[in-house]
């Protein structure tokens, strides 16, 4: 389940009463069902002052914890939610927090290794300038389009994304997951 905030600014962005609606349907489901409940947040620039409000708002849930992941621009795009390229180091503060987040609340899933990959000195090692670099590419699915013909998008955020500026976090955790395999396995030391 995705959020963009604690209930005032989730709502906003996602529509009034969605986050009471969806606190309502985790708290009224079967506690032993056999699902994994995981809520994301997406920080933006805009909403990563919320970061720690949203974790207070949430953190006597019954989930199986807390995930982020960054927000994922479109190529020039400029705006209250996205981090310019001059600013990604703005972004590195936010990252900071998460990870001091992380070490205060357990529940949050986010690996700390896979968050450190994020920082602005590092982050196109995991995605490139163009995405070139980026995990994620290889296992796309096929969609039908018009015609019954199938398409491969560029990115699973839309085929006109800024892979310099990607916050994905299953883009990164791929790239760590790669890393960790050493660099037999790493595409461009093949």
């Amino acid at each position: 389940m995705s959020f963009d905030g604690p209930q005032a600014a989730n709502d906003a962005i996602r529509g009034d009463g969605v986050f009471e609606r969806v606190r309502r349907a985790i708290f009224n489901r079967e506690a032993a069902d056999g699902t994994t409940v995981i809520l994301q947040i997406v920080i933006t620039k805009q909403n990563a002052p919320l970061i720690e409000d949203f974790l207070e708002s949430v953190m006597d849930w019954p989930v199986d914890g807390v995930a982020f992941t960054f927000y994922v621009p479109g190529r020039e795009e400029e705006g209250e939610h996205c981090w310019t390229d001059l600013d990604l180091r703005e972004r590195d503060e936010v990252v900071d927090r998460v990870i001091d987040l992380k070490r205060r609340y357990p529940f949050i899933t986010s690996s700390t290794e896979t968050l450190n990959l994020l920082y602005s000195d590092r982050c196109l090692n995991a995605t490139g300038s163009h995405g070139e670099n980026c995990e994620l590419r290889n296992v796309l699915p096929l969609y039908v389009v018009a015609g019954g013909q199938l398409e491969r998008t560029f990115c699973c955020y839309g085929n006109n994304v800024d892979c310099s500026r990607c916050g994905s976090y299953p883009a990164f955790n791929a790239a760590r997951k790669r890393q960790a395999l050493g660099p037999s396995n790493d595409r461009q030391g093949a």
